[in-house]
């Protein structure tokens, strides 16, 4: 009687997913899908030189200088949205100072007065009403100054 040959398996690693079985007999291939990613890098890239348009030398030309400068750029717009609101609330109330100054009061004693008398009017109106509505922005002059006394 004929011995069966015993069966020889040789196993080849390409890549760690992927593992190839051979046998003398039957060939066993088990397959992880490719990931192709080369249209989400050009979208990704397009995208980065968009946003760094303008800038100075490699900052616009180059990939990693490029992807370096937007991100810092983007840093600052989100300190710049902060600092915005400061810098227009301290133009408001230099706006008001001079304009009650104008009418023998300073900028404290009049938001004190205008406290007291319980009007609620945010300094960003204020400052309008200083610049274009003369007339009505006295009569809060009055109107504070009688409230301090």
């Amino acid at each position: 009687m004929v011995q069966p040959k015993k069966r020889k398996i040789l196993t080849i690693y390409i890549y760690p997913t992927i593992t190839l079985d051979f046998k003398w007999e039957m060939v066993k291939m088990e397959y992880q899908m490719r990931v192709k990613r080369a249209q989400n890098k050009k979208v990704r890239t397009k995208k980065l030189f968009k946003r760094a348009k303008g800038f100075f030398l490699a900052r616009s030309k180059t990939r990693r200088q490029a992807n370096e400068a937007v991100m810092k750029a983007r840093q600052n717009a989100f300190v710049g949205r902060k600092q915005r609101k400061r810098h227009f609330r301290s133009l408001w109330i230099a706006r008001i100072n001079a304009a009650t100054k104008l009418h023998g009061l300073n900028y404290s004693r009049f938001m004190h007065g205008l406290s007291l008398a319980g009007v609620d009017l945010n300094r960003k109106i204020l400052s309008e009403m200083a610049i274009h509505d003369e007339a009505a922005f006295k009569e809060l002059v009055d109107l504070a100054k009688s409230k301090i006394q």
